[in-house]
């Protein structure tokens, strides 16, 4: 079901993930146990899509996930529920927005991100900025 292979990350140039292998199949429950900065939490994030890839593959269900991005992932079942303030830090204001909309269709996504801009106008201006740029009040918004 869930399979991945030679998974790198890094975050600027140090590189945290080092060629990661695992193996989900349906109905099984793991555990991934480690020190702090061992990298568990980025390993979540390569899989749910809201931290890049530097090598490797994903695969999930039989498909290449590597590429697609976080909010289609989420329609799968394949997500991450973040701390804090409820954001994605890396993930741009708009793409954030979208992870929130994955049920609904692209016409009622587009109405809605449009009724939030008209609430939060700083967020339609920083719409393709990663919201770890924001200000905490920004973020709040955005949350």
């Amino acid at each position: 079901m869930l399979s991945v292979q030679g998974l790198r990350s890094r975050y600027g140039r140090i590189e945290v993930l080092h060629g990661i292998d695992l193996a989900v199949n349906s109905g099984e429950i793991v555990t991934v146990v480690g020190a702090n900065g061992a990298g568990k939490t980025t390993l979540l994030r390569c899989l749910s899509g809201v931290q890049p890839v530097t090598g490797g593959a994903i695969t999930f269900r039989g498909e290449n996930f590597t590429t697609v991005p976080a909010y289609k992932r989420l329609g799968y079942g394949l997500a991450q529920s973040p701390e804090g303030r409820q954001i994605f830090t890396n993930l741009t204001v708009e793409e954030n927005l979208r992870l929130g909309a994955f049920l609904y269709t692209d016409d009622r996504v587009a109405k809605d991100m449009a009724n939030a801009f008209a609430m939060f106008p700083i967020l339609k201006e920083k719409r393709n900025l990663t919201a770890g740029g924001l200000s905490g009040g920004q973020q709040q918004m955005l949350a």
